[in-house]
Formats: C-alpha cells, structure tokens, sequence
C-alpha cells in the first residue's frame, strides 16, 4: 500500500512537474503569440501606409491624366469646332459665289440674248439699207449712161471734131484732141458695161497721162460726172461704216460667248464640287475653296499678272508697252495670249484674268484695270 502510495505521489509529482512544464510552455506560446501580434500590428501598420501611399499615388496620377485628357479633348473639340465655323463659313461662301455666278451667267446670257437681237435688227436694217442703197446706185449709173452720159459725150464729141477741124494744122492740138478722146475712152471702157458705148472711136496709139489730164477732160466734158463720183462714193463710205459697225458687234458677240462659256465652266466646276460632298468633306472643301479663289480674287489674279510682267520685263510700265505693241494704249485678249509662253502662264489662265479685269466688257484692257487697287 506505502509502496502505492509512493507510487501515485510520484506519479502526482511527475504529473505536477509536466503540468508546471506545460503551464511554462503555455506561457512561452503566450509570449511568442503577444510578439507575433505585435509584429503582426507592425506589418499591418507599415502595408496600411503602403497601401495608403499607393493609392495617393494612383489617385494623383489619374487626376492628372484625367486633366490632361480633358485638356486635349477640350483643344481638340475646340480645334473641331473652329474647323466646322471655317467650313461652314466656306460652304456659305461658295453658296454666295454659286448665286453671284449664277447671276451674272444669266446676266450675261440676257446680254447676249440682247445682243444677238441687235445684231439681227442690225443685219436687217443693213441689208435693207444695202439693197436700198445698190437700188438707188443701179437706178442712178443707168439713168447716167442713158440720158447724161450720151448728152455730154455728143456735146464733147462736137466741140472736139470742131476743134479738130479748125486746128489740123496745128499738130500739138490735133494730138491733144486725141489724146483727150482716148483718154475719154479709156474711163468709159472701165465704167461702162461692155457694148453700151462702141469704143472703137476713142482708139488711139500714143502714150497719154491719166493723172490730171484725165479728170480736166470729163470734167470739161461731163458736167455731172464729178457729183456722180462724189455721191457713190459716200454710199461706199456708209456701206463701209455699216460693214464695220456689224464686225464690231459680231467681235462683241463673240467675247460675250466665250465669257459666257467661261462662266458656265466655272459653275459646273462649283456643282460638280458640290456632288462631292457626302463622300469626302476635306476634299470637297478644299476643291471649293480653289474654285472660289478662282472666282471671286480679282485681285490675286491682276497680282500675278502684275507680278509675272515684273520678272519678265523689269516693270509693270515696260510690261504693258510690251504687250501693247501697236501703241494703241490697249491691250486684246489675243495680244495678252501672244505672251503666254514668255509670261509662263497657260491661255486658259490669261483668259480668267481678262475676263475677270475686264469688269466693262470692253473687250479690252487698259493700264488702268491692270493698276487698279493694287
């Protein structure tokens, strides 16, 4: 029984010192749990303000791109919009310029029309006046060689055969007489129509001067013969003004056709740039706006002109007493053309700008549409 009691007192013992030796372990485990939770706390303090940090870092980088973003998208949307003002300002302008061209082809095609109906009346009056006139001419040459030509040749005839017969004695008269009456003879063959008068009594051998002796001999011999001559010459006058009255409006009605070929050129350039819209905008514009410098800048164009005339001949001055070389003070689209080679300009772009400096249809140019408003 000692011996089990001994036994379990040991055993108590034993027990005692593990429990003691547990209680130690259980209090180191403690310890080592405290620390590990402190350093625990530490780490999570030095990741919180990592982390904390970090995300400072990330928020201040996405401010910043945010406002840079929002910047460029605000120059952008700026720089749209200024482009969308400009071309919506273009597209109003090539409008505007479509409606002026527009305005001036029917202008143009109402002159024209106008033209043509003065030119018409014109030819009519013209032709009316020109068979009037070679009426009344017919009329008077056959009154003349009917009535007064075979008077006064009878009345010259006689006093010549007079004189002849009073003076064959004296030869000088006897070869003047003669040459008189061939020289009569000569004027009446170029006159009169063939077989109206035999010529066969005018025929003389000797060598007579038409000069003067000739109109002394009609105009002692055919009282009329002078007033004759004198009227159908102002006829031939007035038929002349009249031919050269219908060439200037036929000159006229020739520029008026090629401005309004030009003009119509120039507007369905503006309408097929206009078709082209929908499919590519910034060509489209960019087409227009070239059309529209080509229509509307009067002055760009009198510029180059001025400019090309100052390289190539040394001044504007000298220029334009090259280019009129007649002295005529003005300068025809044919005469600016006859330069083109030297100008180094094509004759479809010498053509825009004289039509285009040609702002009263004069059909020519003078030194004053060149330095006009330059």
């Amino acid at each position: 029984y000692e011996t089990a009691i001994s036994r379990r007192e040991k055993s108590a013992d034993d027990l005692k010192g593990v429990v003691e030796r547990l209680e130690q372990n259980i209090q180191d485990l403690n310890g080592k749990l405290e620390e590990a939770r402190t350093q625990a706390r530490g780490r999570t303090g030095a990741l919180e303000a990592q982390w904390s940090r970090h995300t400072q870092e990330l928020k201040q980088a996405f401010l910043r791109k945010e406002r840079d973003l929002t910047r460029k998208f605000e120059g952008r949307l700026a720089e749209l919009l200024a482009e969308y003002k400009s071309l919506h300002a273009d597209h109003n302008e090539l409008v505007e310029s479509k409606k002026d061209v527009e305005a001036e082809l029917q202008f143009v095609k109402k002159e024209k029309y106008e033209s043509e109906s003065k030119l018409q009346a014109l030819r009519t009056i013209t032709e009316g006046e020109l068979k009037k006139l070679r009426t009344e001419l017919a009329r008077e040459r056959l009154r003349w060689t009917k009535e007064i030509l075979p008077q006064n040749l009878g009345v010259i005839m006689r006093e010549v055969e007079f004189l002849y017969e009073q003076n064959q004695s004296d030869v000088a008269q006897v070869r003047g007489m003669r040459r008189i009456i061939a020289l009569v003879g000569r004027y009446l063959g170029q006159l009169l129509p063939k077989g109206t008068v035999d010529l066969r009594i005018f025929v003389d051998s000797d060598d007579v001067d038409e000069g003067g002796a000739l109109w002394r001999a009609l105009h002692c011999g055919f009282g009329g013969l002078e007033n004759i001559k004198n009227a159908s010459e102002d006829k031939q006058a007035r038929l002349d003004k009249m031919e050269e009255t219908m060439e200037s409006m036929i000159q006229r009605l020739a520029f008026e056709e090629a401005r309004s070929e030009q003009l119509e050129r120039l507007l369905s350039t503006a309408n097929l740039s206009r078709l082209r819209m929908g499919e590519d905008f910034r060509m489209r514009v960019d087409a227009d706006k070239s059309m529209l410098r080509r229509a509307e800048e009067k002055d760009s164009l009198r510029q180059i002109l001025l400019d090309k005339l100052a390289l190539t001949f040394g001044t504007i001055d000298s220029g334009f007493r090259r280019l009129d070389f007649n002295g005529s003070g003005k300068v025809c689209l044919h005469e600016l053309q006859m330069f083109s080679d030297r100008l180094g300009l094509c004759s479809e772009t010498l053509s825009d700008i004289f039509f285009r400096l040609d702002r009263g249809r004069k059909g020519y140019l003078t030194r004053s549409d060149l330095l006009e408003d330059s």
